[in-house]
């Protein structure tokens, strides 16, 4: 069975957004009604230790020919400005490119930010088709993507990215929904191979703090996901993503941990997922850790559920 757009966005806003203020749930609804129908996911993005606070909403497409017919008209019907012009560019060479071909997935989100949600959302691709794991072609890709969609920040585009054959890049992304138009790139890789990487780029970050971090993180991992965002120059931000948890059973966020999490990013953290992991719909969750370029530590949950019915 699947569940219509509304019906999922019903569901999960039920279990766990219920604090949001009149104003944010009808700039909500207003998205969930004008955007194309035949969703993959959704996601709502939250701040752990803001609760109240309005949430980012996070949608996701199966590159269908009806689908990428439907994204384009949906937003040829937002303002036409440069950055909703590169999205249509972009989908019309999925629709007609064979080098478009292996992207299976695109992502919206629609990024909450100065009082309002972004109306041309950030532009996500995933890049975790089989034949990407030949680092010539993925490059050879997003470095023709990039023209199209970041052409400002290419040339640093293609200076990162020899240093990131060793990860697995998993997707690229484009802030076009935030007051700072960034590039992002979200890999993997093993823990503690992330320092060296960093130092090869010559980061300029917080180096000291983010291995007291991933010193605590490889207790329950081994390997993490990254987001590293860039213009023309490398951002001292980084992004961890810690392991999906589909099911109480996999469910790692245990006193120790948590205790130790907390020394480190002096943040408290929810444990109790059993109401979003029981959902009637396929659910995920996972946390995000932002080392800022200011030295601070900001914690994120990501709620994450398709329209298809739990398998039990």
């Amino acid at each position: 069975m699947k569940y219509s757009k509304s019906e999922l966005y019903s569901i999960a806003l039920d279990s766990e957004v219920q604090h949001l203020n009149n104003t944010v749930l009808e700039e909500l609804q207003t998205i969930v009604s004008e955007i194309p129908e035949n969703i993959h996911a959704i996601c709502f993005e939250k701040r752990i230790d803001q609760f109240e606070d309005p949430v980012d909403f996070l949608v996701c497409y199966y590159c269908s020919p009806h689908n990428l017919d439907s994204v384009s008209s949906y937003i040829n019907q937002k303002n036409p400005n440069k950055y909703a012009l590169r999205i249509n560019d972009f989908i019309s060479n999925r629709k007609h490119s064979p080098a478009y071909k292996l992207v299976n997935l695109i992502w919206f989100s629609f990024d909450y930010e100065e009082g309002r949600y972004s109306t041309v959302p950030t532009f996500c691709v995933s890049t975790q088709h089989c034949q990407f794991s030949d680092f010539s072609l993925l490059s050879s890709f997003i470095i023709n993507a990039s023209e199209i969609l970041a052409p400002e920040f290419l040339n640093k585009t293609k200076e990162l990215l020899p240093s990131l054959e060793c990860t697995r890049i998993n997707h690229f992304s484009f802030t076009f929904g935030r007051k700072e138009f960034r590039a992002k790139f979200v890999f993997k890789l093993e823990t503690l191979r992330l320092p060296s990487l960093l130092k090869d780029l010559d980061w300029k970050g917080n180096l000291y703090l983010l291995e007291q971090l991933l010193n605590t993180i490889v207790h329950i991992s081994d390997e993490i996901q990254v987001g590293l965002s860039y213009s023309t120059e490398l951002s001292e931000k980084i992004e961890i993503e810690l392991p999906w948890i589909t099911s109480l059973d996999e469910n790692y966020l245990k006193d120790s941990f948590l205790s130790s999490l907390r020394k480190v990013t002096e943040k408290e953290l929810s444990t109790n997922l059993t109401p979003w992991l029981n959902l009637k719909v396929q659910t995920g969750y996972y946390i995000k850790i932002t080392l800022t370029s200011a030295s601070e530590l900001n914690i994120k949950s990501y709620l994450y559920s398709s329209p298809y019915k739990k398998r039990k």
